[in-house]
This record gives structure tokens, C-alpha cells and sequence, in this order.
């Protein structure tokens, strides 16, 4: 199957579409990329936006065409829409893509970004478990006893007894 991006106008994808290999053969018995996109118009013949191949294994144009990306026709390629203001284009390996102003530190592993302070901030604890500990190496907050490791069992947090439970 080859997947292909409509992009309007303004070089956003719009929708992204699958075509089966049979409907892409040229004369030789060859996927063409021109052979899909004439497939793709003869289905939305009166569409003015335009039909780019996107690769759902990363094969070309860089990243997999999403709702929203931008087609970068200079460089041939898809690009994220940009997830905060403050954050900067930045290109590697030859893909364009976008960084924090401030890098994440090991010690803030499952930290997320606060715009407003242009930093990363570690999630708020969950206010039904105010015994919650946050755990540097999965980045998340958790029990602070650890959950038995019985696979036959299924246990639940009880925090007014701070245990686990068998449920």
C-alpha cells in the first residue's frame, strides 16, 4: 500500500490517503508515484490541492505526512507543525524539526514543557494520592511501596492504608 498527502494551498496536508500498489503500475509494471497521483485525480477530479507520496516507513520525504504538517517543497520533505512559540527549527540527520530553547536534563525524564515559563516542569502528583513519590527513571509518579510481583494476581493502590490490594 502507498500512502499520499493532499496539500492545499498553503503547503499544510489536509488528509492523508491510502492507494493499493495495483492502482500505482506504469506500463512496465512498476509503482510510479505519477501513476497514483493521476489514480488520486481521476477520484477527486474537481480538487485543486496537490498529491505528494508520504512513506509510512520513513523511506522518503522525511517524516510520515500528518493532518497539519507542512510540505516543504525546497526540501522535498514533511514537516511537524511547530509544538510551542518559543521552540526553534533545528535539522538532523538532513529532517527538519523543532527544539526546546532549554534542553531536558536526564533528571527530567517524563518532565513536560510550561510555555509560559519556557521550561520543563515535572506533572503535577495525582490529588487522589498525595503518598504518590515521583520516579526519576520511568518519569512517572508512583506508589511508595512497590507493587508485588505476583503475575498470577491483580492488586490495586489502596491509599488510606498505603498497600496494595488483591482485587
Amino acid at each position: 500500500m502507498a500512502h499520499f498527502a493532499r496539500v492545499n494551498s498553503d503547503n499544510i496536508v489536509i488528509d492523508v490517503v491510502v492507494v493499493h500498489n495495483d492502482e500505482m503500475l506504469d506500463n512496465d509494471g512498476k509503482e510510479s508515484e505519477a501513476v497514483g497521483i493521476a489514480f488520486l485525480d481521476t477520484l477527486f477530479p474537481d480538487d485543486t490541492d496537490t498529491w505528494v507520496q508520504t512513506s509510512y516507513n520513513h523511506n522518503m520525504r522525511g517524516y510520515y505526512a500528518k493532518i497539519g504538517d507542512t510540505w516543504d517543497t525546497g526540501r522535498n520533505q514533511f514537516v511537524n507543525p511547530q509544538p510551542w512559540p518559543s521552540w526553534v527549527s533545528t535539522e538532523v540527520d538532513g529532517l527538519l524539526g523543532w527544539k526546546a530553547p532549554v534542553d531536558k536534563t536526564e533528571e527530567q525524564y517524563g518532565y513536560h514543557w510550561h510555555e509560559d515559563t519556557t521550561s520543563w516542569v515535572q506533572p503535577p502528583k495525582p490529588p487522589d494520592y498525595p503518598s504518590f513519590v515521583w520516579n526519576s527513571t520511568t518519569g512517572e509518579w508512583n506508589p511508595p511501596v512497590a507493587k508485588p510481583d505476583d503475575p498470577d494476581n491483580q492488586y490495586a493502590w489502596d491509599e488510606d492504608n498505603q498497600e496494595w490490594i488483591k482485587v
